[in-house]
């Protein structure tokens, strides 16, 4: 079952809700027509007919596929909770974290990366899974924080062989969506910060920057990003024309606020997080992250 009321509030994309189905306006036809999203997660379109419904979400937001698919799993709800039009836990006033201190396949899969096991435990609080019950099963474990409060958690595959590479906590189980947070904000200042996609990325970067887990941000981030004076953009090749969509909308949530798109000009397939750290040194050092 697909929460779409839900994931259409939190994305801004306008609906109309009909019994089972979220009408939207079709981005496969250029709204030439409108499509519904049932509750079983099907999509059809009256003027151009059906399609995939990560299809459908790789076009609303503009992201890759992979991101279209864990938005999927992000919003997949039981009946309970279909006629829920929030992220947060129904009632959930506290989690645990899964896992245990990360082995030495988790530790052989983070130095592969280029990172220190070690640094990312004392730092992040990462932990590991070996045999777990559901999809966790050989996954590092990334909590997500507000503040000081543990609000929910992300499981990183670490074999390769996972349909989804990142494994969130569904939303009903979190105290917070992971999508209502920016990951690494409590290790910022209020003065400025930058925005890259990836968990791995702003482990690289370091403090003052935040992942906003992938290149397709909630109204819930861009309220959070509109608090600070300065806002850069280090999104992957090929992403910078959403980081120019996202100024225009935290210029209106912000009268002067500064925002900047950073091109790295990294070759396609590297991101920040493949950066050494010189590398990343070097960058933030040219925007003043000392």
């Amino acid at each position: 079952m697909f929460n779409a009321p839900a994931f259409c509030e939190d994305y801004n994309i306008p609906f109309v809700r009909k019994r089972e189905f979220t009408n939207i306006y079709c981005p496969m036809c250029g709204r030439r027509g409108y499509g519904g999203i049932h509750i079983t997660g099907k999509y059809s379109c009256w003027k151009c007919g059906g399609h995939y419904l990560s299809t459908v979400i790789m076009h609303l937001l503009n992201i890759r596929k992979v991101e279209a698919e864990q938005i999927i799993a992000d919003y997949e709800l039981s009946n309970a909770f279909l006629g829920i039009h929030k992220t947060s836990g129904a009632g959930v006033k506290s989690i645990e974290l899964i896992g245990d201190t990360p082995r030495n396949i988790h530790r052989r899969y983070l130095k592969k990366r280029g990172f220190d096991p070690d640094y990312l435990i004392k730092k992040y609080g990462i932990t590991g899974t070996m045999h777990y019950p559901s999809d966790y099963t050989y996954r590092i474990i990334i909590p997500i924080f507000q503040g000081d409060k543990l609000v929910s958690y992300q499981g990183r595959d670490i074999t390769g062989e996972a349909t989804l590479r990142y494994r969130a906590l569904p939303p009903e189980q979190s105290v917070i969506h992971y999508k209502q947070t920016l990951y690494g904000e409590q290790f910022a200042d209020r003065s400025q910060i930058a925005v890259v996609e990836g968990v791995f990325d702003q482990w690289r970067m370091g403090d003052g920057f935040v992942a906003a887990y992938g290149t397709a941000l909630t109204k819930y981030q861009l309220k959070r990003l509109a608090r600070y004076d300065r806002v850069y953009f280090l999104f992957d090749p090929g992403a910078g024309h959403k980081a120019l969509q996202y100024a225009r909308e935290l210029s209106a949530l912000r009268h002067g606020i500064e925002v900047e798109y950073i091109d790295l000009e990294l070759p396609v397939g590297i991101d920040p997080g493949d950066l050494s750290e010189t590398e990343a040194k070097k960058i933030r050092r040219e925007l003043n992250f000392v």
